[in-house]
């Protein structure tokens, strides 16, 4: 009998959850942790990078203890557009801003100035110009502009997630629209974007 166990994780905005499954897909094992979000000023939204993957991982071993065999696989889903600065071996160097933040809504950066929702949703297929990466990152830009430019990695918590788990950077096309920097139908970084934000495509 096989008894290699997948589990499943779905990293959502109020708590991380887990299953671990056999090769059938039967639920053997459930688990979650709760997300904590900080609010350190109205209209913010942030999580403590440490506190959010020391959550990932307490769902894992809970779920992993699980299992009769062994564990084969993990996957996971997340809940996107959640922006985080890393120096280039992965250590944080911002919170993680929540795709819910407002910030860059009560305090317009001059990088977005022209940009309107029906651009944006053409180039990336989301309409978001004041919350989101791209936003987040033209407000750390002008408003931190130090840490902002000795970032070594500027993603989102799933790729650093990911990060800290394989010790690979990595996004699939999919999330990356989410992040507002890819031309949703080449797949390609977007220039122009780019440009307002004085990241190099590396």
């Amino acid at each position: 009998m096989n008894t290699a166990c997948r589990i499943g994780l779905d990293l959502g905005t109020s708590a991380i959850k887990g299953v671990l499954t056999d090769v059938d897909g039967r639920v053997l094992a459930e688990a979650a942790a709760e997300c904590r979000l900080e609010r350190p000023r109205d209209g913010w939204f942030e999580l403590d990078p440490e506190q959010h993957y020391r959550n990932v991982c307490a769902v894992l071993r809970k779920l992993a203890s699980a299992a009769p065999g062994e564990v084969a696989a993990v996957a996971m889903a997340a809940a996107s557009g959640n922006t985080l600065l890393t120096d280039a071996d992965g250590t944080p160097l911002t919170p993680i801003i929540s795709w819910m933040d407002r910030r860059a809504e009560q305090q317009p950066p001059a990088a977005l100035a022209g940009l309107d929702a029906a651009h944006v949703a053409q180039v990336t297929g989301w309409p978001c110009v004041t919350i989101f990466p791209l936003a987040h990152l033209a407000w750390l830009r002008e408003h931190r502009a130090a840490l902002y430019h000795a970032a070594g990695h500027i993603g989102m918590d799933t790729d650093w997630l990911l990060h800290r788990l394989t010790g690979q950077w990595v996004m699939d096309h999919s999330t990356a629209t989410t992040f507002h920097l890819q031309e949703q139908t080449s797949g390609t970084y977007y220039a122009p974007f780019l440009e307002r934000l004085d990241i190099p495509p590396s």
